[in-house]
């Protein structure tokens, strides 16, 4: 999930208050994307995997970005688990 969101972003955005998130981790992730999994920009799938297998060799602020990305979908997951009838 973590790179799932992150990613993503890189390829396609979202409009209103996700949007700065988004463009943060874009900014932050895409010299990394280029770096390290250019071979797969265009699958999100792929790049997912490929950024998931190099977690530890991204930039710091790819990885905060990301985490950060992560928190906010798992809250938004939560949110809706919470606000749907059983």
């Amino acid at each position: 999930m973590l790179v799932g969101a992150a990613m993503a972003l890189l390829i396609d955005s979202h409009a209103g208050i996700a949007q700065d998130v988004e463009d943060a981790t874009r900014e932050a992730c895409t010299p990394d994307a280029f770096r390290l999994c250019s071979l797969y920009l265009l699958s999100v799938e792929r790049i997912t995997n490929c950024m998931t297998e190099k977690f530890k060799q991204l930039s710091p602020q790819c990885r905060a970005a990301m985490i950060k990305e992560d928190n906010r979908a798992r809250a938004r997951l939560q949110a809706r688990r919470v606000s749907s009838p059983d």
